[in-house]
């Protein structure tokens, strides 16, 4: 009776959890860092160019805009997604 009871409320055992079966219990999901261009390199870039890195990143730009507004507009959103 007393081994039954024992079973039953893991009396004895003790279970350890290793990081390995916590990290695969968790399955987080992280997005990985973009490398973002300095100023000076995406403003040696045409307009057409920082519209296009643009959209690869998921924002989209104006290309009425100054190429100077363009690319902090895109370097805003790229360090955005960085943290």
């Amino acid at each position: 009776m007393i081994s039954f009871l024992k079973s039953l409320f893991g009396a004895g055992e003790k279970k350890t959890l290793k990081l390995s079966d916590y990290v695969a219990n968790k399955k987080r999901k992280v997005a990985p860092l973009i490398l973002v261009p300095s100023k000076a390199d995406m403003s040696k870039m045409t307009k057409a160019k920082l519209e296009e890195m643009g959209r690869n990143h998921g924002i989209e730009l104006d290309k009425r805009l100054t190429k100077d507004k363009l690319v902090t507009q895109l370097r805003k959103h790229m360090n955005a997604k960085n943290k």
